[in-house]
């Protein structure tokens, strides 16, 4: 398995309600300070699941919290072409 590119990401700004898709080309300050791997079955779900996953931050870390989260899809099985027959 492995991280789909960036420029089909999704960005979730926090405590701001919105997402965006984020532009390629991340400098190399934006570290990656930890991650989930979560299953959903909508683009909805999953903006919620990364909104919820950022809120337990600010409840733990305060109301000053601020963060942004990316969210990209895995390549796995299911990205693999049919076998073939014959």
């Amino acid at each position: 398995m492995g991280l789909k590119d960036i420029s089909h990401a999704i960005l979730v700004d926090y405590p701001v309600a919105r997402h965006t898709h984020r532009p390629a080309g991340s400098s190399a300050k934006e570290v990656i300070r930890g991650f989930a791997v979560i299953e959903c079955s909508s683009r909805e779900e999953t903006v919620a699941h990364a909104r919820r996953f950022l809120d337990i931050h600010r409840q733990i870390l305060g109301k000053s919290y601020r963060a942004d989260s990316e969210v990209r899809r895995l390549y796995g099985p299911w990205d693999a072409p049919p076998p073939r027959q014959g």
